[in-house]
C-alpha cells in the first residue's frame, strides 16, 4: 500500500470512529412533561424521553448509556434567555433505556416558563407550568441553586402523575448556569414513534460513506 493510500485508510478510519461517538451521544428527545401539563411543588412527577430510534447503549450493546435530568426555566433576561439548574439534577445518570423518570418538583416559584433539560444543554422539552401553593402568583425570588430530593431509578412507575412526594434522599449545591439558547425550549425535537428520526450519528454516516467512495476512487 502507498503511502497515500494509506493516508486515505487512516483519514477514513477516523470518520468512522467520529460518526460513531456522534451516534453514541445523540440524547432522545423529551416527550414528558408536554406543554399542557402543570407540575406541583412538593409533588412527584414524570420525566419521559422518546429511545425509538435513538441510541440507548454504548458501542458493545450492553452497557447503557445514562443522562442527568435538569429543571430549566425561560427568563427575561436579553442576555442569555434561559436558565439551567446545571448544578442540581434531578435525576442523575439515569439509563436512557428506561425511558422515563419519577423527579421530585422542586421549590421554585409559580410560573408557566418551566422546562425540562435532558443530557445535552440544547436537548430541551416543551415549556409547562409549575404550581407553588405557598407562591400562587409567582412573585416569590428564583432561587439560585434548588434544594433536590432523590428518588431511587427502582421505585419509578410507568405513568405516573405528580402526587405526594417519597424523596429518598436530598442533595444541594451552589450556583445555576445561564447560558444562550439556539432555539427557545418549545422548539425541541418533535417526537416520533416510526424511529426514522434523524441523528447526527447517521448524518455522520452518509458523510462517512462519500468518504469512503471518494477514497477508494483515488486508491
Amino acid at each position: 500500500m502507498s503511502a497515500i493510500s494509506f493516508a486515505w485508510f487512516v483519514l477514513v478510519l477516523g470518520l468512522l470512529r467520529v460518526a460513531r461517538v456522534h451516534a453514541e451521544t445523540v440524547p432522545p428527545p423529551v416527550i414528558s412533561p408536554k406543554s399542557s401539563d402543570e407540575w406541583t411543588v412538593g409533588a412527584v412527577a414524570t420525566v419521559k424521553w422518546l429511545t425509538e430510534g435513538y441510541p440507548v447503549y454504548q458501542s458493545d450493546n450492553k452497557t447503557p448509556l445514562v443522562g442527568d435530568v435538569f429543571l430549566s426555566r425561560l427568563t427575561n433576561s436579553s442576555v442569555s434567555g434561559l436558565q439551567i439548574w446545571s448544578q442540581q439534577p434531578l435525576v442523575h445518570n439515569v439509563p436512557l433505556v428506561n425511558q422515563q423518570a419519577q423527579v421530585v418538583v422542586p421549590n421554585v416559584p409559580t410560573g408557566h416558563s418551566y422546562f425540562i433539560t435532558f443530557v445535552g444543554a440544547n436537548n430541551r422539552g416543551p415549556v409547562f407550568t409549575i404550581i407553588n401553593p405557598q407562591d400562587p402568583n409567582g412573585t416569590g425570588a428564583v432561587p439560585s441553586s434548588l434544594a433536590v430530593s432523590t428518588i431511587p431509578f427502582g421505585t419509578s412507575t410507568p405513568g405516573a402523575s405528580a402526587t405526594s412526594a417519597g424523596a429518598s434522599g436530598t442533595t444541594t449545591a451552589s450556583g445555576a448556569t445561564s447560558m444562550s439558547p439556539s432555539s427557545s425550549a418549545s422548539s425541541a425535537p418533535t417526537a416520533t414513534q416510526s424511529g426514522g428520526a434523524v441523528r447526527v450519528g447517521e448524518v455522520g454516516v452518509g458523510w462517512t460513506v462519500g468518504a469512503c467512495v471518494v477514497a477508494l476512487l483515488m486508491f
